[in-house]
């Protein structure tokens, strides 16, 4: 049965589509003959059309000739996430942080709710015995580094009574400790800017994790850095706990700078979607 052409379609967009849905689904580069040979197009017609969506930064040609996806396409589908302009914030603050500090794991976290929070970006460690986080995996708030930033980010925006209410209310098995001490702790990532815990939520591994900022103050998300316990020197953590601070400060001036409205909008609370600190 012959194909049913719409009339009101352009023919060259259609081919072109195809030849990025190919692209797209490859997960490597490929080259024009391949291309064309995947989408039924001449030669002549698919070395046009990559030229032309070479230009607009949809695919990108690599040495040897081949074409990947174009830098266009990765930044369309960060903006249609969520919190895509977050992780292209951090990408390089990541990067730079893990070779600062010993090729240990960096991850980058975000709010899902008032009582959870998940790994939306994992660059993992250079050594052999690493940690590695599920990305986009709920994880409860209460044990941990970055527990400890998002339960400081509870108390800035509803104030310490809320934040002590918030801590008797969560069960002892996910609470490493009693309430008023670990509302202590919470005062400490406030003063301090960071917060560091060793075993608290994965047995064995040491964590520091400091706050990403929006340019309203909200906290935006979290950069954590962690590694087996007996790996690191402990002198070293002044060092990288500085460096740590200075990459979640580079990813906040990139939110202000390259994504303002985001930047300006998003707050823990916005993030969170909640009304007050509450477990059901």
């Amino acid at each position: 049965m012959p194909e049913t052409r719409d009339r009101n379609s352009v023919q060259s967009v259609e081919k072109a589509m195809r030849l990025l849905h190919v692209l797209g689904r490859a997960g490597t580069p490929l080259p024009p003959g391949e291309l064309a040979a995947a989408t039924g197009l001449s030669n002549t017609a698919a070395h046009r059309l990559l030229r032309a969506l070479e230009k607009g930064g949809a695919v990108a040609r690599i040495g040897d000739g081949r074409y990947a996806i174009g830098f266009l396409a990765h930044e369309l589908a960060a903006r249609a996430d969520p919190h895509g302009h977050i992780r292209l914030a951090a990408t390089g603050p990541m990067l730079t942080l893990q070779e600062q500090c010993g090729g240990e794991t960096v991850g980058i976290y975000v709010p899902v709710n008032s009582a959870e929070f998940m790994c939306i970006e994992t660059i993992p460690s250079k050594h052999g015995i690493r940690y590695m986080e599920v990305l986009y995996r709920p994880i409860t708030i209460g044990r941990g580094a970055t527990s400890l930033v998002f339960l400081a980010a509870m108390e800035d925006r509803y104030g310490h009574d809320a934040l002590l209410s918030y801590l008797h209310g969560i069960p002892d098995h996910l609470r490493p400790f009693p309430a008023a001490e670990l509302a202590d702790r919470v005062h400490y990532v406030i003063t301090n800017g960071y917060a560091e815990s060793e075993g608290t939520r994965v047995p064995g591994l040491t964590s520091l994790s400091a706050p990403i900022r929006g340019r309203l103050g909200g906290t935006l998300g979290a950069l954590t850095l962690s590694w087996p316990s007996g790996r690191a020197d402990r002198a070293t953590l002044p060092d990288w706990t500085h460096r740590l601070r200075a990459a979640t400060a580079a990813v906040a001036e990139r939110l202000s700078s390259e994504f303002p409205g985001d930047a300006a909008a998003s707050t823990y609370g916005h993030l969170t979607n909640a009304a007050a600190p509450a477990r059901q």
